[in-house]
């Protein structure tokens, strides 16, 4: 089981994301782009949400844990499944209240997400030093 995580983590995230990015821009002119303006077909955001199952987080590495200790195929698939169906409406009322936030605001809201997400992180590393007897 540990091998099995180890060779998750060891999953190059930076280069995924960043080969994702460059796909999604160049399909973007092929097949996303309504007109030469500004204006982009409706699939783009989905086809974005759609590709994000392939960039994982920290619950998505537990849910794998989690689906590959099951104990066989079927099981850990309709684990997965049940995880994905479950985040679907979250995901969508999160996208629906981002559309609701002025635009002026917004650079605050990124600011203020970005210190919390760092403030978590310190927060994390301190309590992991602390269980290792550390600090």
């Amino acid at each position: 089981m540990s091998r099995i995580a180890a060779n998750i983590s060891n999953v190059d995230c930076a280069a995924c994301v960043g080969k994702l990015r460059r796909a999604l821009l160049s399909q973007q002119s092929s097949f996303c782009s309504v007109t030469a303006g500004r204006k982009r077909l409706a699939a783009r955001p989905l086809i974005v949400g759609l590709l994000t199952g392939v960039m994982p987080c920290g619950s998505m590495y537990a849910m794998w844990l989690f689906a590959m200790s099951s104990g066989s195929m079927g099981r850990g698939a309709l684990i997965m499944l049940t995880f994905s169906l479950g985040t679907v409406p979250l995901m969508l009322l999160f996208g629906s209240l981002g559309s609701l936030i002025p635009k002026r605001s917004l650079k605050y809201m990124i600011k203020f997400s970005a210190v919390l997400v760092t403030a978590f992180g310190v927060k994390m590393l301190i309590n992991g030093l602390k269980m290792a007897d550390i600090i």
